[in-house]
């Protein structure tokens, strides 16, 4: 697959086959070059990446989704059960998020788990993942720590959301979260890893 110049000017997506010309010797002495358009092929890989990537990601917030946070639970806990590599969760939930919609409308609740979403993501290590549960819960997988970490870093991203804020207009808005942590166990699953 390469991409060639046209004529106009633009790049097209090209197949090229090659087949060896031989001798009666089986000595290969040149070969033909068959030249296929490929935009059709190009366009359904890009349309199959574009599907998987909505199927595990959230449109609003650019994070995982709770399809991709479940796939790696699994993952991690596979982790823990043959290498005993401990990991952690945090179920982040904003403080009256209904509020903040009924009040302020949906599109003011949108930005709000926005900024959420990327203080999180931005104030994480780039071993741990952010996804965004449903609704305005977020669930923060974070690999190779011990409780003490846990609770440090909790009580980091609860700060930081508190000190976040959007402005709107004359004034501004900013929301708390309750944060719930643990370790997961070996005998857990993610059902009571997340309960």
């Amino acid at each position: 697959d390469i991409y060639l110049h046209h004529k106009e000017g633009y790049r097209l997506p090209i197949m090229v086959k090659v087949i060896p010309i031989k001798n009666s010797s089986e000595k290969i002495i040149g070969a033909a070059e068959i030249f296929r358009e490929n935009t059709e092929n190009v366009q359904i890989v890009k349309r199959l990446e574009d599907l998987q990537k909505m199927a595990s990601f959230d449109f609003l917030t650019g994070l995982g989704n709770r399809r991709h946070a479940e796939i790696n639970l699994k993952y991690k806990f596979n982790e823990l059960k043959r290498y005993n590599l401990k990991f952690g969760v945090l179920f982040i939930d904003i403080d009256y998020f209904k509020i903040v919609n009924d009040t302020l409308g949906h599109h003011i609740g949108d930005k709000v788990l926005r900024m959420v979403a990327g203080t999180l993501s931005n104030n994480i290590r780039s071993l741990d993942i952010v996804n965004r549960w449903g609704g305005e819960e977020f669930l923060v997988i974070l690999g190779n720590i011990n409780a003490k970490e846990l609770y440090s870093i909790a009580s980091k991203l609860r700060l930081l959301i508190e000190k976040s804020s959007i402005f709107l207009g004359n004034g501004k808005i900013s929301v708390t979260v309750s944060i719930g942590a643990t370790m997961a166990k070996r005998n857990d699953n993610m059902k009571t890893l997340i309960a």
